[in-house]
């Protein structure tokens, strides 16, 4: 049959009445391709809907999860906040002991100076300000700005301490140097090498300074231990220090 033919197709009913139609072969063929394709689709596009129902189910379990776990951590990173709060008190208390105990002991080294002059004028008191009173006063200039200043025992016996330095007059560049102090539970005193390429600074602005620092052979128990930080401008000029605990 060419492309031009027509087909009839005849519907007889048992009354006698027919119904006649007349397609071309090429509609008719497209029909029965039609009638053939549509259950396959149908059935493939049942079965696309039902896994993206499921899939989009098991998304919305894993983002309630998420969510649920999200608000866990947050809550746990709020209580660690102030848990760390408490810790920061507990060891200010712990560093106000330990240096009162240094006090102590270094006013026991001091030797005898033979009898008192009565026409000696008295001494003038000291002041008990500051983080080891007579022995480390707090020293703070403002010419050079420390922020996040922190100490954290390492592993293999090192010792990291970290601080921000910012001159607050961009006017003029600041130079110094850092040095570090360690003070043991026992009120033992031990200076730390700090390298000249890591100590030293020269700064318009800011600088981030981190020192990787060794623990003296002595320095064996470093529980309740502190760090004198202190920050020198050129010339040796003091310009600011406290003490800070050792973390771990």
């Amino acid at each position: 049959m060419s492309g031009g033919k027509k087909l009839s197709l005849l519907i007889l009913r048992d009354n006698g009445v027919a119904w006649r139609c007349r397609m071309p072969v090429r509609l008719l063929t497209i029909l029965l391709v039609l009638a053939l394709l549509l259950p396959p689709l149908a059935g493939v596009g049942g079965w696309l809907a039902w896994t993206l129902w499921r899939e989009n189910r098991v998304l919305s379990a894993d983002a309630a999860r998420l969510e649920k776990e999200w608000m866990t951590a947050r809550a746990t990173a709020e209580r660690l906040s102030n848990v760390e709060i408490l810790l920061q008190r507990a060891d200010a208390g712990e560093a106000g002991a330990v240096l009162q105990n240094l006090a102590r002991r270094t006013a026991r080294a001091v030797p005898a100076a033979g009898p008192p002059d009565e026409t000696a004028s008295a001494p003038t008191p000291t002041t008990q300000e500051g983080p080891g009173h007579e022995e480390f006063p707090v020293v703070d200039t403002r010419l050079v700005v420390v922020d996040n200043a922190g100490a954290r025992l390492m592993g293999n016996r090192k010792l990291r301490v970290a601080l921000d330095l910012r001159n607050p007059d961009p006017k003029r560049a600041v130079a110094g140097s850092i040095r570090v102090f360690l003070i043991t539970a026992d009120g033992q005193t031990s200076p730390l090498e700090v390298a000249k390429e890591s100590g030293d600074f020269r700064i318009s602005r800011f600088k981030r300074a981190v020192l990787l620092l060794s623990l003296p052979p002595g320095a064996t128990d470093i529980t309740n231990a502190m760090i004198v930080l202190e920050v020198l401008e050129e010339g040796d000029k003091l310009a600011y220090r406290n003490i800070f605990p050792v973390q771990r």
